[in-house]
């Protein structure tokens, strides 16, 4: 009975605690225990406002929506520049929490699209986290 308290303990702390956003030099989500919390940071230094759920990525990049709490509801976008000289108190430029039409014209801007960034999302249901379990 314990393993399996402690195995489900580790498929929700996994799920509900960081996703490191790999190639950005310590960029990551954290939610510190709770999925609305969650919030784009670098280190232990948060960027952006609660209820981050969708983030997009490149090497410069870091695309993230925000949606109501308790709710799916798209409330706005960020853009995240990160800087390349990380000497500065805040390597980054925070963009947002902008409108779908003014993120719309942003990227275009930048000549970028989610489609050529990677993706994470911190709101995967965590059964989809075990699903090796189930593959034959």
């Amino acid at each position: 009975c314990t393993a399996i308290i402690l195995f489900l303990y580790a498929i929700f702390y996994d799920h509900s605690s960081s996703m490191n956003l790999k190639g950005t030099n310590g960029y990551n989500i954290t939610s510190y225990m709770m999925p609305e919390l969650a919030s784009v940071c670098h280190g232990t230094t948060i960027i952006t406002e609660p209820r981050i759920t969708d983030v997009f990525w490149n090497n410069k990049y870091i695309f993230a929506t925000k949606c109501k709490t308790y709710s799916d509801t798209i409330e706005g976008y960020y853009i995240i520049e990160m800087l390349e000289d990380t000497s500065n108190i805040m390597p980054w430029i925070l963009s947002g929490p902008m409108s779908p039409e003014d993120y719309e014209i942003r990227k275009i801007q930048l000549n970028l699209s989610e489609e050529n960034m990677n993706y994470g999302n911190v709101f995967k249901p965590w059964w989809k986290k075990i699903s090796w379990l189930m593959d034959d």
